[in-house]
């Protein structure tokens, strides 16, 4: 799927840890692509934790966002 280049937004953060940033450019991303993340702030605030202190690898990244992603129902 598309979104998944995404992943690199977090896997490789931004200069300063700026994980608001990247993680805004996911979900413009994503919603860019007709699909939003269904998840708690919470889990959100700790995913980009986890992804930016390199808890996470790429491929745990990507498999989150597939977890954690639907797509969009059209609007009529």
């Amino acid at each position: 799927m598309q979104y998944l280049t995404a992943e690199g937004l977090l896997a490789i953060h931004f200069a300063d840890g700026n994980k608001r940033t990247a993680t805004l450019a996911l979900l413009e991303f994503l919603e860019r692509n007709g699909y939003e993340l269904d998840m708690t702030n919470d889990e959100l605030y700790q995913f980009a934790m986890d992804a930016a202190t390199s808890a996470l690898d790429k491929d745990a990244i990507g498999a989150w966002i597939r977890t954690h992603s639907r797509k969009l129902e059209s609007k009529s």
